[in-house]
């Protein structure tokens, strides 16, 4: 779906660019860590916010995450 330019994403999409369940994406979502649109009932992502927060999550690592989990993650 795409709007103005901006492609949009369904919930599933980006679940599967994060490799996490669909209910993880909503916890992040509820949690504000996700930037998402209401269209019409229905929830999107913009391509650009998730691409960016993918980004940002490689460099920074994953809100939320214990100390532990990161050390993990690196070795």
């Amino acid at each position: 779906m795409q709007d103005n330019g901006k492609e949009f994403l369904k919930p599933r999409d980006v679940a599967t660019m994060f490799s996490i369940t669909e209910e993880t994406l909503r916890n992040w979502r509820r949690q504000g860590i996700l930037p998402y649109f209401r269209i019409k009932n229905t929830i999107r992502f913009a391509r650009s916010d998730i691409l960016e927060c993918l980004s940002r999550f490689r460099r920074d690592g994953i809100p939320g995450q214990n100390e532990s989990a990161k050390r993990e993650k690196k070795l």
